[in-house]
């Protein structure tokens, strides 16, 4: 048969073993005279032959390769337990806190070390993203497109505020196709954390409040975390904020100008009378209006609407 040697050492066969059990899946069978004794053994214990009346017969490959195939993957599955085990266990000695911090200088320092991170991660990325930015652009080198590629999940929180401002080096937001994006009107920091293992946080240069108008391209520090104690809080935050955020489509900048005013007029609880007065609108328009932010946002009540419209920062 033409083709390459498949490898099946697993079952304890030689590339020629190999190539005597495929001549036998060509002729049907051979007399047990032509095969060579090892070979022969060797592909008996494999269960891929059988001998009946002096000739060599093929068994079916399905049952051989797919226990061992079991048996190979058990064995992995124990490993990747005790590592995980080990793992945990190293992160949780005495001491272990103090040695995961490394503090960062420099931007250039930042990025490379956030992109460094990046390639570490096998299953998700969560991300803090607001300004000020440390590059030009989004993390260079396709940091994320290659994460992605991997199967890696980016679950990233975009700050409102650095998005109304479009400032320099914001990503493309909910672009990928491999993101999770949802929205704040504000964020504590920059930070991307990577599986359960590390964390970095950028901060801003010579101890300045970070904000949006703060210029980190020539300064900024980063602070490296790892270690399962400060991860694991760094990953609490993170979650705390989800649930608190928007999913991208549904922010402020869906809401024209009058929508905006009506929901600051029923966050001080003007009537709908007062509120069409106010806005220039007929009640029927406001009442209509108010039942389809309603519905967009599924609330249930007035009451509710008004909860959202601030948790969106629509207010």
């Amino acid at each position: 048969m033409d083709g390459p040697v498949p490898d099946l050492s697993a079952l304890g066969l030689e590339t020629w073993d190999v190539v005597a059990y495929r001549r036998l899946l060509a002729e049907s069978s051979v007399p047990v005279e032509e095969h060579d004794d090892g070979t022969l053994v060797r592909l008996i214990d494999a269960g891929l032959v059988r001998v009946r009346e002096g000739r060599v017969h093929p068994l079916s490959p399905r049952h051989p390769l797919q226990a061992e195939a079991g048996r190979r993957q058990r064995e992995v599955d124990r490993l990747r337990a005790a590592a995980e085990m080990l793992v945990s266990e190293y992160r949780d000695r005495p001491g272990a806190t103090a040695e995961s911090l490394q503090v960062l200088v420099g931007a250039a320092e930042v990025t490379r070390a956030a992109v460094a991170l990046v390639g570490e991660a096998q299953r998700v990325v969560r991300g803090l993203d607001r300004g000020p930015y440390f590059s030009a652009g989004p993390l260079p080198e396709s940091a994320q497109h290659r994460s992605e590629g991997r199967g890696v999940l980016w679950r990233v929180i975009y700050e409102g505020e650095s998005v109304r401002r479009d400032e320099t080096g914001r990503p493309d937001i909910g672009e990928s196709p491999g993101e999770e994006s949802r929205m704040l009107p504000r964020l504590p920091f920059k930070m991307i954390v990577i599986d359960d293992l590390a964390a970095l946080i950028a901060l801003p240069p010579d101890g300045m409040a970070l904000g949006p108008e703060t210029d980190v391209r020539s300064g900024g520090e980063g602070l490296l975390v790892r270690g399962s104690l400060l991860v694991g809080a760094l990953i609490r935050l993170f979650e705390q904020q989800w649930n608190l955020a928007v999913p991208v489509g549904q922010g402020a900048a869906e809401l024209d100008q009058a929508d905006r005013r009506l929901l600051a007029l029923l966050s001080v609880g003007l009537t709908d009378e007062a509120m069409a007065r106010h806005i220039g609108l007929s009640r029927r328009t406001v009442q209509r209006r108010l039942a389809e932010l309603s519905k967009s946002v599924g609330a249930e009540s007035r009451f509710q609407l008004g909860v959202e419209a601030s948790r969106r920062g629509w207010v």
